[in-house]
Parts: C-alpha cells; structure tokens; sequence
C-alpha cells in the first residue's frame, strides 16, 4: 500500500516538472499535462494520476501565495498544509528558479512585484548582480510646479513634519530643515498644484505615503488636517 505522505524526493520531481510546464507556457509553447504526469509516474513517484494532479494544485497554491504565476488549469488548492508548503518553498529554493522566472527590468512596478516575490521565498544565495546594467531611454512626462506654492507649504511647515511632526531629518545646504513636498492627489491624476493639495513631510513619510500599509489612512489623515487649516482662515 502506498504510503500518503509524499516524500521529499516524490514532490521535488513533481516541482520540478511543474516549473518545466509553466516555462513553456509562458514562452507560449504547447504541452501536454498528461505527458508530464506520465513521465513523473515514470521518475519513481508511485502515485495515481489523480494524486499528482492534485498536488500541481498544491503547487499552483503555493506559486500563488507568494505571487509568482501558475499554470492555468491548475487552479489553487485550498487547505495545503504548511509542511507541504515549506516543503515546496525548499525545492524553489533549490533549482535555478531565478534565472528562469526573474531577469533584469527597467520597469520599477515590476521590479518591486519580483523583489516581493524573492522575499517571501527567503532565499539566501548571494547574487551576482549586474556589473554594466542596460539603459532605456524613456519619454518622461514633468509637470510645470509653481515655485510660490512649493514655497508656502514649507513655510507653513516651518521644518516640521506635517504627517509624523517631527522635525525634518537634516539641514539642507540652506540651513533649512529637509522636507519634501507631497501632492495628496497625484497630478498624474488631475490633482492641482495649489496649497490645498499638498503637504511637507519628512522622507520616511513620504514614502510610507507610497508604500505603507497605512498609507490610505495617513492620506485621509492630511486631508482633514489641510481641511481645518483652511476652514479656519
């Protein structure tokens, strides 16, 4: 009788078979999950087909957690256990899964969403990097600012942290406490350049603004304090 723990070696084989699958679907290349799941019962994983489709359900479980993508038709698996994860997780650890799934970009979104990725995979290999980076020439678009309104919102400041009110974290080469300029709604989506949108705060809080989890509140937070400001007045 075939033992239900799989063991280690069994769902390596399946991994690594799995990861062969969803490289060639996103080179956009045809396959056949049947061959796979033949040649896994082929490689020494005495299990029924059924069994093996479902743990490519684990597997896809577990790409998805962690955002890499999956294989469609291999929908998520729910209740995986944590052993199985942690298992799985080890085996990506393994194979060179980052040169297959993670190459340079110039594209800060993407490269935030892989740098993510990597992170919840802890990987603790060292690496390499890049010695002569490519460039990209880009079209930026700049918005016009006006120099008066930057100007006020500073001094309403007075060097102090409109978010955190702390005081700014150094002095610029002008003696004046650093704080950087937010606009609470971007220009990039129609937000005004004017003292009613915008707001000086220190460089940490502009980028919990960005990144924060708390960052939705925080906003909300400056709204109404700009709100009392100029209710007031």
């Amino acid at each position: 009788m075939v033992n239900d723990n799989w063991t280690i070696d069994e769902i390596r084989i399946t991994v690594l078979a799995y990861i062969e699958m969803l490289k060639l679907e996103l080179k956009g290349e045809k396959f056949k999950k049947s061959e796979f799941n033949r040649n896994i019962r082929n490689s020494g994983v005495d299990r029924t087909k059924g069994s093996i489709e479902y743990r490519m359900e684990n597997i896809s479980a577990v790409f998805d957690s962690i955002g890499l993508p999956i294989i469609k038709g291999y929908l998520p698996a729910k209740n995986i256990g944590k052993k199985v994860t942690n298992e799985i997780i080890q085996i990506l650890n393994e194979v060179d899964i980052f040169t297959n799934l993670f190459s340079p970009t110039t594209n800060e979104i993407e490269l935030d969403k892989d740098t993510e990725i990597i992170r919840k995979l802890n990987n603790d290999n060292i690496p390499i990097g890049i010695k002569k980076p490519d460039k990209k020439k880009q079209e930026v678009i700049l918005f016009a600012r006006d120099p008066k309104v930057k100007a006020y919102v500073l001094k309403r400041a007075n060097g102090i942290c409109e978010l955190c009110k702390e005081k700014g974290p150094f002095q610029d080469k002008n003696g004046n406490w650093f704080l950087e300029v937010h606009h609470l709604i971007s220009m990039v989506l129609g937000g005004e350049d004017t003292i009613m949108n915008t707001v000086a705060i220190c460089p940490n809080c502009h980028r919990e603004l960005h990144y924060g989890i708390e960052a939705e509140n925080k906003m909300n937070y400056l709204k109404i304090y700009l709100d009392k400001i100029y209710k007031q007045n």
